[in-house]
């Protein structure tokens, strides 16, 4: 999950994540990568009865399809089955975006789990109900929809090892943050790629603390080093309260990242040897500040 040599060029970058709200609904049921991987069986699933009973012997190479639908969650789906490298264990929508999820209940990446990858997913549920837990590792988001309902963070990431990409994360108008990072113990979740997301659309919170559309960390985690890579991520108009991105971790690297029209600091809180470069800002009036 290294990052690839992209092309440098900040204003090309914003060019390209423009279209992201456009066209991150892939025209294939895999996404432009899925032929990378080996699978050995593609399984349709029809309800989050079978979808349950499939996850319990799930192994390496399966790709769990679930139906066309929408879905009404009364307790979290848990995944705690294991991948392996090259093959891991794929549970994604028949056809992007037609899988609605809503209810109470999530979708949760419990350890052991490893080498899972979540995709073609709308999450429409509870938020605080997407998570990858602490003891994950080698596991990926990818082409979701998060516009979840309440307070509470759209997605939470606390595994090492997780790739985040080709999300959006829209329409938020409560407490709680898009994407939010946390660990274990005093450490940070370590080696995460995170690029090529949108998060669109926080309302204002009306000056409460605990509204940021990115937060990296907490203030518990700030002394130890993440290793972590966000790239290429687009945010608009994410007015959630002062903090647009709050960073309380060591080691980070946030680059070539686009900010618009959202009143809102780019924050380094806590931590060390963070870098920050060759992003593009248009929030006159909003700079970086380093805590």
């Amino acid at each position: 999950m290294l990052s690839p040599d992209l092309p440098r060029d900040v204003m090309a970058a914003n060019n390209h994540l423009r279209s992201i709200q456009e066209d991150f609904v892939e025209n294939t049921v895999y996404g432009s990568d899925a032929f990378q991987y080996t699978l050995k069986k593609i399984k349709p699933i029809s309800s989050i009865a079978d979808l349950n009973t499939a996850l319990k012997t799930a192994g390496p190479g399966d790709m769990l399809l679930l139906a066309d639908g929408t879905y009404d969650l009364k307790t979290d789906i848990e995944v705690a089955a294991r991948g392996r490298s090259g093959k891991p264990i794929i549970l994604a929508a028949a056809h992007s975006g037609q899988v609605i999820l809503t209810g109470k209940g999530g979708l949760v990446l419990k350890a052991p789990a490893a080498y899972i990858e979540i995709r073609d997913f709308v999450f429409k549920n509870a938020s605080s109900s997407a998570m990858s837990t602490a003891g994950t590792s080698h596991c990926r988001w990818t082409h979701n929809v998060f516009e979840t309902t309440g307070d509470g963070n759209d997605l939470t990431i606390a595994g090492d090892y997780q790739e985040v990409d080709h999300n959006s994360f829209l329409n938020k108008d409560a407490m709680g943050r898009f994407l939010a990072i946390r660990g274990h113990g005093s450490q940070i979740a370590k080696y995460l790629w995170i690029h090529h997301n949108y998060f669109a659309h926080y309302k204002d919170q009306g000056g409460k603390n605990g509204a940021e559309a990115f937060q990296f960390g907490l203030s518990g985690y700030s002394m130890s080093t993440s290793t972590s890579l966000v790239e290429y991520n687009l945010f608009e108009d994410c007015n959630g309260e002062a903090e647009l991105i709050s960073v309380k971790a060591s080691g980070v690297t946030l680059r070539y990242n686009t900010f618009r029209d959202s009143k809102a600091q780019f924050t380094l809180r806590h931590g060390n040897h963070c870098n920050v470069y060759g992003n593009y800002f248009s929030i006159p009036r909003y700079p970086v500040f380093w805590g």
